[in-house]
């Protein structure tokens, strides 16, 4: 037998899980905004918790609301690279003039 969980009280013999979810990150907020749509409706740019995330609903795990692939910036932001990379270039220039 497979039990992905465990019971409340370790001494039941019953089959019950614990229904607690771990969560691995900080969640923000529970609701994402629509950021841009498709005429059609089947893409959209959502953000969640900082993020921005693909759903395309025309597949069976979009339709659940569920992201394709991982979590990308969102249009007009820089990635934590991109600022550090300005700010070494911002320098850089400071101490050449």
């Amino acid at each position: 037998m497979v039990t992905f969980g465990e019971a409340d009280n370790s001494d039941s013999t019953d089959d019950a899980i614990a229904a607690t979810p771990t969560i691995k990150s900080p969640v923000e907020s529970q609701k994402s905004e629509v950021l841009s749509q498709n005429t059609i409706g089947t893409r959209r740019l959502e953000r969640f918790n900082g993020k921005c995330y693909l759903i395309d609903t025309s597949t069976v795990f979009g339709s659940n609301g569920m992201p394709q692939g991982s979590a990308q910036t969102c249009p007009g932001e820089q990635t934590d690279d991109e600022i550090l990379f300005n700010k070494i270039m911002d320098k850089w220039a400071c101490k050449n003039n």
